[in-house]
């Protein structure tokens, strides 16, 4: 190639290709350039060797990880499903079925440092699902304690208890205790049935056009997009919290029932657009407006049973995620108590220091808003009186026909660059004038042109071929 061509050094890069993809080797690449009076690249082919020599070994490592995860599979395929009793309980006794460390089976554990999962016939524990975060909590017996951070569902819908040993001996084939963190749950089930009152509240204030677009629900927050073209008004957010906090006032019942999915559907229940569905669904419906359920979804999570265990609730931010997509924030229960003591607490210190009560706190910023933007005013009109008065000791180079007159200023403020350079140029003809200022080693210049060179000059072009000589 043309690079090649013109250079002493032949491409490592080049060299290296040829070797690695065509089996041309590296001493027979040089023979030929020797014709040619040139040298390969060594240090750029080693550079290349090493690179290649890395991919492999991630690629080894890639296989390996595949391999190990064809092994946990296998081990769990041989299991049945896993019964899930969450939501009737956050705590069973069940037999230790599998003790699996770095995707292999063991007989037994001992090692606190390991990370490792425990499976059983049966749970309580939610495993990661539709937007709703995993359980955590404990598993013990007499011999030890396990603090599970993680379930995850996995092949063959087997739950997977993933931790870290805190103390003891875990064997297979023997009795624990599954205790799941209630309080954390507690507040995700809050979360995620405010979830189903938002998007039933959404599509009333917004429009049926609002559909799911994804979702979080955590132990302190949850987050839901949805489909909507524009920013949600202050008032629309206002109308949407007291609709929500009405239904969760009023302390409605929430009800589950297993059908058909297609008997669910004609029931009205809300289907979230690509996610997979079993025939056997779940639906789960909640409060009440004019004689019908306020919410009715297909949902496999964990939910309050009565709209008021809600407590309250309070969105904290709307914003854009893309295009024609809204996410939403929003916190409930002893969070959202939390939220507006801090707002409380907030408003009291403002009003302290205005010396206001508070209920008297925008009239008086409203009244300090003003008052600045006057004095503002008035601190500009002196100024450019005063800048017109200015005598303006400038420097002057002629240039042919035009004459240039510049000056530097330490600690101006850039807004008074501009009336300045009327100054300077007032009353002259076919002058550039130039006002460089240095504020806390921030250069600024401002370069302006008489009426008679607009024409032929360009002062943003003469600002750009400035700049890099100033840095």
């Amino acid at each position: 190639n043309k690079k090649n061509s013109n250079t002493a050094l032949f491409s490592g890069k080049t060299a290296f290709k040829l070797y690695d993809t065509y089996g041309f080797p590296i001493d027979l690449t040089a023979d030929v350039l020797k014709n040619s009076n040139k040298n390969i690249d060594m240090k750029e082919f080693e550079i290349q060797m090493s690179l290649q020599k890395e991919k492999s070994k991630q690629s080894w490592r890639g296989s390996y990880e595949t391999y190990q995860n064809l092994n946990l599979n296998k081990i769990l395929s041989e299991l049945r499903p896993t019964n899930f009793l969450g939501y009737e309980q956050s705590f069973s006794e069940e037999n230790i079925l599998k003790i699996i460390v770095k995707n292999s089976e063991f007989k037994s554990l001992e090692d606190t440092k390991l990370q490792a999962s425990l499976i059983f016939s049966s749970t309580p524990f939610y495993a990661e699902g539709g937007g709703q975060v995993a359980d955590t909590g404990i598993i013990k017996n007499n011999s030890f304690l396990f603090h599970v951070v993680d379930t995850q569902k996995r092949t063959n819908n087997v739950y997977e208890h993933i931790g870290y040993l805190k103390k003891g001996k875990v064997v297979i084939n023997t009795k624990a205790k599954l205790e799941v963190d209630f309080d954390r749950r507690k507040r995700i089930a809050a979360h995620h049935s405010a979830t189903h009152l938002l998007h039933s509240s959404l599509r009333r204030v917004l429009g049926n056009h609002v559909s799911q677009k994804g979702s979080l629900v955590s132990e302190t927050k949850l987050r839901f997009d949805i489909s909507h073209p524009e920013t949600i008004s202050r008032d629309i957010i206002k109308e949407v919290e007291t609709d929500i906090n009405m239904q969760i006032i009023n302390n409605y019942p929430v009800e589950f029932m297993n059908c058909k999915k297609e008997e669910a559907l004609k029931m009205g229940a809300m289907a979230i657009f690509g996610e997979k569905y079993d025939n056997d669904v779940r639906v789960v419906q909640m409060g009440k407006s004019n004689n019908k359920p306020f919410s009715v979804e297909l949902c496999g999570g964990i939910h309050v049973k009565n709209t008021g265990e809600i407590g309250l609730l309070k969105i904290i931010s709307e914003s854009s995620l893309a295009s024609g997509i809204r996410r939403i924030e929003a916190v409930s229960g002893m969070l959202a108590v939390e939220l507006f003591q801090s707002m409380e607490q907030n408003i009291h210190a403002i009003a302290d220091s205005l010396s206001v009560a508070s209920a008297k706190i925008l009239d008086k910023v409203t009244k300090l808003v003003e008052e600045k933007k006057s004095l503002e005013k008035e601190v500009k009109i002196i100024k450019k009186e005063k800048n017109k008065n200015l005598n303006l000791q400038t420097k002057e180079v002629d240039l042919r026909d035009i004459k240039l007159n510049y000056i530097f200023f330490e600690e101006k403020d850039v807004r008074e660059l501009k009336n300045l350079i009327d100054n300077l140029l007032s009353k002259k003809i076919k002058n550039i004038g130039i006002i460089i200022a240095n504020n806390n080693n921030k250069v600024t210049i401002v370069i302006g042109l008489t009426h008679d060179l607009i024409n032929n000059y360009n002062a943003v072009d003469l600002v750009r071929l400035a700049t890099p000589i100033l840095g």
